[in-house]
């Protein structure tokens, strides 16, 4: 990834940001002895470095705001102190791993609604011909009010024997046998 002028220095401002609150807000609360001062430092820094993220929209760009802000603890009074470093250093690396993550799953939401789209048009096309397929049946055998009748609806069980003999006759074969079977004289 190589970024601009204009991006590093876009970046190393929003770090010094989060470094100097670091410093000079954390003493402060340090030296009231605020409970949970670490979780109001943590909310206002990464509040800061997702804003530095929004204008520098880059894989990495959180992780090294928080590098900056991180060197910048380094130096501050009081000697070194590595919980916070550890802790400045680790929400970077947080945020970065969630912004990744969200990207990644953007990037999955347009594939699926692309196949989602790709599916539904499919499924038309599948409708689209039943229903042509459908038209062509009965355009070409008539309507089911040609091939039942309410004689046959009264008769089912004669009716039924006539379709089924009707359909054997079409086909002469026997099960296992190669040669076709003459059909069987009626009386």
């Amino acid at each position: 990834m190589k970024l601009s002028t204009r991006e590093l220095a876009t970046l190393a401002v929003f770090g010094a940001l989060w470094g100097l609150v670091e410093i000079s807000l954390g003493s402060v609360l340090k030296t009231l002895n605020i409970p949970m001062s670490g979780m109001v430092l943590s909310a206002i820094g990464l509040v800061i470095a997702l804003t530095g993220r929004v204008f520098v929209p880059r894989r990495g760009s959180t992780l090294f705001i928080g590098v900056i802000a991180m060197l910048l603890k380094l130096f501050s009074l009081g000697g070194v102190i590595v919980g916070p470093m550890v802790g400045i250093i680790s929400e970077a690396l947080v945020a970065e791993t969630r912004e990744a993550v969200d990207a990644r799953m953007r990037e999955l939401t347009a594939e699926m609604a692309a196949f989602r789209d790709h599916e539904l048009s499919a499924i038309t096309h599948m409708r689209d011909v039943r229903e042509a397929l459908t038209q062509h049946l009965f355009a070409t055998q008539g309507g089911l009010e040609d091939v039942v009748t309410s004689k046959m609806m009264q008769d089912k069980q004669g009716t039924l024997n006539n379709a089924v003999a009707a359909i054997f006759a079409k086909y002469p074969f026997v099960a296992g046998q190669s040669a076709p079977v003459a059909p069987a004289e009626k009386k």
